[in-house]
């Protein structure tokens, strides 16, 4: 079996025999190389249970407002999200933020003023996902307060800045994130969010060789936490070629189904450089 045909036999098995947020991420793979309707059919069916889950439901409205088949659809998935954001108190309002800048909402009137406020004055782990979300309209100033995360004296923000970046990939020299990814401590869950986006946005050249040797040790290895797992795939395919599907290939029989569904997208991702991560 071709390696790409492979990836979307895996995705599609946890689309339809899975839950939760692996089924959300399998099926944003799906969308994003052309599939709506498996997605659509199967997070449609999930939603009157799964919408009323904190997190998950923010995943679950996402997937359908990218699969969504006409633009009144679309919008009622989104106002629910959107909702989210306006309710300082609400336990997903992160999540809720990022899934807004992911589906690449430019935020404007409200949701403008919304994304300022929390940018400025709300938690660390919702205010970077704003500045994120700033960075998508283009405000002033907002890239480079996205980027003031990557010092921050929390792992939390640093990583989530290192990840908003990797989305967003900014022109220019990235010498703040090089330094982040130098200072985490290796093997941990925030080193591979920063170390990952690093190397796939060639922050520092002559770091970018030990990077990749030291993600995909990392991506390989079945004890290590899973989200660094997910995270080092990740990385590594935003500047793959085909050569790497070789590598991947194994790791679509992990044990996680996380790390089944980065592996999967990052062997369709291989050699398209200009795929969203």
């Amino acid at each position: 079996m071709a390696p790409a045909d492979a990836a979307r036999a895996a995705l599609a098995g946890i689309l339809q025999h899975s839950s939760g947020m692996a089924r959300v991420h399998a099926a944003d793979v799906l969308i994003e190389w052309g599939d709506l309707t498996a997605p659509r059919a199967a997070l449609g069916s999930a939603e009157p249970t799964e919408g009323a889950i904190p997190v998950t439901r923010i995943g679950v409205w996402r997937i359908l407002v990218r699969a969504a088949n006409d633009p009144a659809t679309r919008a009622m998935w989104l106002s629910r999200i959107e909702a989210v954001v306006y309710d300082s108190k609400a336990p997903d309002r992160s999540n809720a933020i990022e899934t807004l800048c992911k589906i690449g909402i430019r935020p404007e009137g409200r949701l403008r003023e919304t994304m300022w406020s929390v940018a400025r004055s709300g938690p660390p782990s919702d205010a970077v996902f704003a500045a994120w979300s700033l960075c998508l309209a283009e405000e002033p100033g907002s890239l480079e307060l996205l980027k003031s995360f990557l010092a921050a004296p929390d792992s939390g923000p640093r990583l989530r800045a290192a990840y908003a970046l990797s989305y967003l990939k900014p022109a220019g020299p990235l010498p703040q994130l090089a330094i982040a990814a130098d200072a985490e401590p290796p093997g941990t869950a925030p080193w591979a969010y920063i170390t990952g986006a690093a190397y796939g946005l060639n922050a520092a050249p002559a770091r970018a060789a030990a990077w990749k040797t030291a993600l995909a040790k990392m991506a390989a290895d079945e004890s290590a936490m899973e989200k660094g797992r997910m995270e080092c795939c990740r990385g590594i395919a935003a500047r793959g070629d085909a050569g790497d599907a070789p590598f991947f290939l194994p790791l679509l029989s992990s044990a996680s189904e996380e790390v089944r569904i980065s592996a999967a997208s990052a062997i369709l991702r291989l050699g398209r450089p200009s795929a969203r991560p």
